[in-house]
Parts: structure tokens; C-alpha cells; sequence
């Protein structure tokens, strides 16, 4: 699959975790503590907030990770934009899972969409989107 068709699919899967969340899926795995840090903000009390996030990136991981064949959604997507300078190793896992804890420029397309499509297209909404 080329890497603009993996984001395409990572923008579609973003909030899917928001399902998990609600239906209490994860709140007993070990993996959602220790992915809590990795995809969850933290708010400016220290509490973590938006942690569908991490909810996406264990239910994307259970759904599509073929554990007999290896798992290709935790390789790097591999993008080519060395003409622009940009290296990008984000994995297609980390590039719908973080887009409330974004690095790279995949990781902030998700999330720029997100804001967009959520009505904050104003910079001073940012840090009210992201309970900071």
C-alpha cells in the first residue's frame, strides 16, 4: 500500500478507540498502562487526558496485527519526502494513535485534520482542544 493511502486509512481509524473506550475494552489490559504515556496528553493538573488515543492504537493493533506473518503496522510507513528535508519513521500505529500527542509530520496531518473537522481552526483553540 503506498504511504498516502496508509495516512488516508489512519485519518479513517483515528478515533476508533473511541468505541473501546466507552465499551471499557481495555481498562484491565497491561498494555493500556503501558501506552497510557505514549499516546494520552497530559492536562496542566498532570492528568492524562484524550485516551481514546490509546484505545485507537490497542484495537488497531488487535484487529489488523498478523502475529504469524509479522506486524507491518508498526513499521515505518517509509515516506519519500527527503527532497523536503523531512525524515518521517513513524509507524502507521503511531501515525493514527497520536494525533493528540503529535511528532511527526504524518502524526500532525492526522491531527490537524482532526482539529479541522472538529471546528478548531483557530490557533487559540489549540490548547483548549488539547485540555491544556
Amino acid at each position: 500500500m503506498r504511504e498516502i493511502d496508509l495516512v488516508a486509512v489512519a485519518g479513517f481509524l483515528h478515533d476508533i478507540g473511541k468505541f473501546a473506550q466507552r465499551a471499557e475494552v481495555y481498562d484491565k489490559d497491561s498494555r493500556y498502562a503501558g501506552n497510557i504515556n505514549v499516546y494520552s496528553p497530559k492536562n496542566r493538573h498532570g492528568v492524562n487526558t484524550h485516551l481514546h488515543a490509546v484505545c485507537s492504537a490497542l484495537a488497531v493493533d488487535d484487529l489488523f496485527y498478523d502475529r504469524q506473518n509479522g506486524d507491518d503496522f508498526k513499521k515505518p510507513i517509509k515516506p519519500n519526502m527527503k527532497p523536503f528535508g523531512i525524515e518521517d519513521n513513524s509507524s502507521f500505529i503511531n501515525t493514527l494513535a497520536k494525533h493528540h500527542k503529535p511528532q511527526s509530520s504524518y502524526e500532525w496531518i492526522i491531527a490537524m485534520a482532526d482539529r479541522i473537522s472538529s471546528g478548531f481552526e483557530r490557533e487559540d483553540k489549540f490548547d483548549e482542544y488539547n485540555n491544556l
